[in-house]
């Protein structure tokens, strides 16, 4: 069992270096290589359906440039969106509903990041917390988006939900109205951990911190070091495998 006090890991896209991200495999293997929880990206088909699948356009997914929000499910479902992995064979991208019903299954928390900055989703904060709440998961669910607005927008919905605002590197303005809006953590990209001080700011105002996405073993211990929450990876299984050599030197 990990310990709680623990940086926790969660798999960016699943276990998106060795498998096709945003697909049930990927979060298969996450459960399997120790992950504390999965992050994973949400937009809304043409006939409304809530989906996990990153790009807006899926060309570099499926080979084929079409956009997300212009497709029926079912049209999406005939897609493979792993036409960039092919060794692992066609997938689909999931529902978000089907991936909730999965994790009731496991102990895996989820970040689900609302796409909404590059093409606003009217009414996507909504239709989310919906599906979380038919299955009473809101203790199990972090929100998260680069737009402000739209985390601010679901904190106003669900005050007991964790909702975390995503930034390349967060502007002093952004963090003080976060700070106004109760909104619980900050999601800075790993670059920013080694910004003097910059973790142990935040700390201190109370945010969970997780960062994104950490690749090096000189960013997992930074990220350690100082007391992050959470470091969001794309290959769970080695952050655990460096985390629990790290804590066997100390």
């Amino acid at each position: 069992m990990n310990n709680n006090k623990a940086i926790k890991i969660f798999a960016h896209r699943g276990a998106s270096d060795q498998y096709p991200e945003n697909t049930m495999l990927a979060f298969y293997e996450s459960e399997k290589a120790g992950a504390d929880g999965i992050e994973l990206d949400v937009q809304r088909t043409r006939d409304g359906r809530i989906v996990v699948v990153h790009d807006e356009n899926l060309e570099r997914l499926s080979g084929q440039s079409l956009w997300v929000k212009d497709l029926s499910w079912e049209e999406l479902c005939m897609l493979d969106i792993a036409a960039h992995f092919p060794e692992h064979g066609p997938q689909q991208a999931p529902a978000l509903d089907d991936v909730l019903d999965w994790l009731k299954t496991t102990s895996l928390d989820v970040n689900v990041e609302l796409k909404n900055s590059v093409i606003p989703i009217q009414g996507l904060e909504e239709d989310v917390l919906r599906l979380i709440d038919d299955r009473d998961m809101r203790h199990r669910v972090i929100a998260s988006s680069f737009s402000l607005e739209s985390v601010i927008r679901m904190k106003e919905l669900a005050p007991d939900l964790r909702c975390g605002y995503l930034a390349k590197r967060p502007k002093r303005a952004d963090i003080r109205c976060a700070i106004e809006h109760n909104i619980d953590a900050i999601h800075p990209h790993i670059f920013n951990v080694f910004r003097p001080g910059f973790t142990r700011s935040l700390l201190r105002r109370d945010f969970t911190v997780r960062y994104w996405t950490a690749t090096t073993e000189r960013q997992l211990r930074a990220a350690s070091r100082q007391r992050a929450t959470a470091i969001i990876v794309n290959d769970p299984a080695q952050a655990r495998a460096f985390l629990r050599k790290l804590e066997r030197r100390n």
